[in-house]
C-alpha cells in the first residue's frame, strides 16, 4: 500500500507544482502590491486549488494506511492534525511546523467557501500567496522524508 501511496501522492504533488509554476507570475506580482478585486478572486482560486491538492495527498494516506479520514464536521482539521502525528501504522508526515502552516491555509479555504468575491480581504491572503512556494517547498521535503522513512520501516 506504501508504494501505491507514494506514488499517488507524488503525482498530486506534481500537480501542486505546475500550480505554482503556471501561476508564477501572478503570484509574484502581488508579493508587495495589493491587487484589484479581479485578481484577488484568481488568487483566491489559487490558494483555495493549493490547500486541495495538499489535503488530497493527506486524504490518500489517511484511507491507504490510516485505514480512513477522521469522521465528523471538523474532519478536514482533524486530518492535518492527525498528519503531524505518529501513530502504529506510520510516522508522523509533516512538521508541527508546517502544520502550523497549513492550517491557515484551511482557514482561508474554509472561509473562501462562503465568501463571495466582495469579503476578500487581501491582507489575510498576502502571507499565503507570499508564502505559498516555500510551503509548497517544505511540503515535498517533508512528504519525501515520510515515504523514505516508511520504506526503512517495511
Amino acid at each position: 500500500m506504501w508504494n501505491e501511496t507514494e506514488e499517488e501522492a507524488e503525482f498530486e504533488l506534481s500537480q501542486l507544482k505546475k500550480l505554482i509554476e503556471l501561476n508564477s507570475s501572478i503570484l509574484n506580482k502581488f508579493q508587495s502590491v495589493a491587487p484589484a478585486k479581479t485578481d484577488l478572486w484568481a488568487l483566491a482560486t489559487i490558494l483555495h486549488s493549493f490547500h486541495m491538492g495538499m489535503e488530497s495527498i493527506f486524504k490518500r494516506i489517511a484511507k491507504n494506511i490510516d485505514g480512513g479520514v477522521p469522521p465528523g464536521p471538523s474532519w478536514h482539521k482533524e486530518l492535518v492534525e492527525s498528519m503531524a502525528k505518529s501513530n502504529s501504522l506510520r510516522p508522523a508526515v509533516i512538521s508541527q511546523k508546517l502544520k502550523t502552516i497549513l492550517e491557515k491555509y484551511l482557514t482561508f479555504r474554509q472561509a473562501f467557501l462562503y465568501l463571495s468575491s466582495c469579503d476578500l480581504e487581501w491582507r489575510e491572503m498576502k502571507p499565503l500567496i507570499v508564502g505559498a512556494k516555500e510551503t509548497l517547498n517544505l511540503f515535498d521535503k517533508e512528504i519525501s522524508a515520510f515515504f523514505a522513512a516508511g520504506k526503512k520501516e517495511g
